[in-house]
This record gives structure tokens, C-alpha cells and sequence, in this order.
């Protein structure tokens, strides 16, 4: 099949656009060594928590991906509808390993462009949402995706889809105009 790339360029179209939309949110988290600490891990947990809880107060139709990533990535859920997605517990956010944040960026991304591509129109997402949190360390340990390409993935998702990222950063706040973001964006 073609690769994201190869689509992308020829173009897609979204869902039209409904009174109330259809939002589909993809969070991807660092859980590699580098994010242990029980301050850093209680601080992960409570804005994730904070995340979902405000996305509940926005209307339409809303679900959630979340994948844990270090060597390996890990869905906790997928594609789950907004109101069923349980609050992440300590237990579940457990760091250790390396990051492999290329990986895991662009192993989801791909994933869940193609998962909108083999939807009918009408019930492709009008949003989607991606959310990275990592301290943006370990980076070079990713395997399969390299930075250009990452990088030009997530522009060409941002301009010809409409897809919006967020950054969370290590301290997790959110940092658009911390220094910090212009390096995890530098390595993506």
C-alpha cells in the first residue's frame, strides 16, 4: 500500500462539517526511564487526567487513543468513546526503558491516518487531535522512523488535514512558548 507520504500529497478530505463535530483525540506519552520520578509520574497521571476531564466539557462526539511508549508502544485504549475512558491510575504509568519517541510518533500517526482513510467520508473526524508528552530524551534509540521523516509527516497531517499537535514538555506544562519546545519539535 501507499505510505502516509504518498497520500498526503495527492490529498484527503475529512468529514463535512455537522453542528456538532466528531473530535478524535491520540495521546502519546513518554513512560521510558527518563520520565521516572514520583513527583514527574504523579505530575504525568494528573495532567492526563486534566486533559480528558476538560475535553468532556467541549460538545460533540469525542474518542480517545492513548498509547504509552518506551521500546515498545502500548495502547491502554483505542478509538474509545469519551464518557468510557477511565482516569489513569499510577499503576498504569510505570516508567521504564528506553524512548523510542520517532517510533512512537510515527508508528500512531500512521496507524491512525490510515484508520481515518478506511472510514467512509461521512464518519471520518472533522478533528483530530494528536497530544505528545515527552521529555524529548533518548531520542536517538528509535529504530524504524528517522527525524525527517517524523518531521515532515507531522507538517504534511498539520496542512493538508487539518491535525493539531500539542507539546507537553518534561516539567508537563504546557510549553508553546517554552524554549523547550522548539527542541522536542527540533527532533521530531
Amino acid at each position: 500500500g501507499e505510505g502516509v507520504r504518498a497520500v498526503l500529497e495527492k490529498g484527503t478530505q475529512g468529514a463535512a462539517p455537522e453542528a456538532t463535530p466528531y473530535v478524535d483525540v491520540l495521546l502519546i506519552i513518554d513512560r521510558s526511564t527518563s520520565m521516572s520520578g514520583k513527583e514527574k509520574e504523579t505530575s504525568v497521571v494528573k495532567k492526563i487526567n486534566k486533559f480528558i476531564t476538560e475535553q468532556k466539557k467541549l460538545p460533540g462526539k469525542v474518542t480517545i487513543t492513548t498509547c504509552l511508549f518506551n521500546e515498545q508502544m502500548e495502547y491502554l485504549h483505542q478509538h474509545v468513546p469519551l464518557d468510557e475512558v477511565p482516569v489513569l491510575k499510577r499503576k498504569d504509568y510505570i516508567p521504564c526503558g528506553r524512548a523510542h519517541l520517532l517510533d512512537a510518533v510515527g508508528g500512531t500517526l500512521s496507524q491512525l491516518f490510515k484508520q481515518h482513510l478506511g472510514l467512509p467520508e461521512a464518519e471520518r473526524p472533522q478533528k483530530t487531535l494528536v497530544v505528545i508528552m515527552t521529555d524529548g530524551e533518548e531520542i536517538f534509540s528509535s529504530r524504524i522512523f528517522v527525524k525527517p521523516e517524523v518531521k515532515v509527516m507531522i507538517e504534511l497531517l498539520q496542512r493538508k488535514c487539518g491535525w493539531e499537535f500539542l507539546y507537553f514538555g518534561a516539567n508537563v506544562d504546557h510549553f508553546e512558548k517554552d524554549p523547550e519546545t522548539e527542541y522536542i519539535i527540533d527532533h521530531l
